[in-house]
């Protein structure tokens, strides 16, 4: 929830819309300048961190499967059996992730336009247009 409070601020912050009263967001007086203000945009050093962990953690599994499943064999068996074994981790994720992307993707393009209104819904148009002109 810490996260995710944070990038509504910090989308909200900088669409055209903004906040109905600056001053009491933004410094000197703002949120902003209190603990929380200053916990609330600290998160995207949550999100840098969760990405360091777990990038650290799958490359730990992905090594400790491969150390697992490899028996004493030549050292150039060994590199490329390796190599395949990395190649299929690699495949296997991106069929896991690639679904659930595009479906995202879709769901961006196709459907967000029309779940809003209001005087600055005209700004999400400018997002889109960069998708439809590469694909």
């Amino acid at each position: 929830l810490w996260i995710i409070a944070a990038h509504v601020m910090a989308i909200q912050s900088s669409t055209g819309a903004g906040y109905l009263n600056p001053k009491d967001f933004l410094p000197p007086h703002g949120i902003t300048t209190t603990m929380i203000g200053q916990l609330l945009f600290s998160s995207r050093y949550a999100v840098d961190t969760f990405l360091c962990i777990s990038g650290y953690l799958a490359f730990y599994v992905l090594g400790r499967k491969l150390k697992g499943e490899k028996g004493s064999s030549s050292s150039a068996q060994s590199w490329q059996g390796l190599r395949r074994d990395v190649l299929a981790v690699l495949a296997l994720r991106v069929l896991r992730i690639l679904p659930l992307y595009g479906l995202c993707l879709g769901f961006w393009m196709y459907i967000s336009p029309h779940l809003g209104s209001g005087p600055f819904w005209y700004q999400w148009e400018n997002f889109l247009e960069p998708c439809r002109q590469s694909w």
